[in-house]
């Protein structure tokens, strides 16, 4: 009797860990964002959009700036984490996300360093 009281205060605990996490899935993640990267040292890179869109059961991406948008590489999205590879200029940039309700934050990698990258969906 005690290891089936024992065994269900854990699966409780477990599923009250997940209760308010805010992951919802890679779903969440489709739609148009704007993004911004205040510290970009090409002034017009420093805002753009980025969509992400369901295709059957594939989630792809795309980011530009204005007409010119580009697909997005290398596409992961785990829970509320999406991670891609964009080429700006022929400069790979490893851009790492992280989705909270309606906005992003995270960081894109390139040769000289990284740079914070924010984000927040359309309507």
């Amino acid at each position: 009797m005690k290891k089936v009281l024992l065994l269900f205060a854990i699966l409780g605990m477990y599923f009250v860990s997940f209760a308010g996490t805010d992951s919802g899935g890679p779903d969440k993640f489709i739609g148009k964002w704007n993004i911004s990267v205040p510290d970009s040292p090409l002034p017009e890179y420093s805002s753009s959009i980025l969509v992400f869109s369901k295709e059957g059961k594939t989630i792809k991406g795309s980011m530009g700036i204005n007409e010119y948008m580009m697909d997005v590489e290398d596409l992961v999205i785990k829970g509320n984490k999406a991670e891609f590879v964009v080429y700006v200029q022929g400069e790979k940039i490893n851009i790492s996300l992280k989705r909270k309700g309606n906005t992003l934050n995270g960081t894109a990698v390139y040769s000289q360093g990284s740079l914070t990258v924010t984000g927040t969906k359309q309507p």
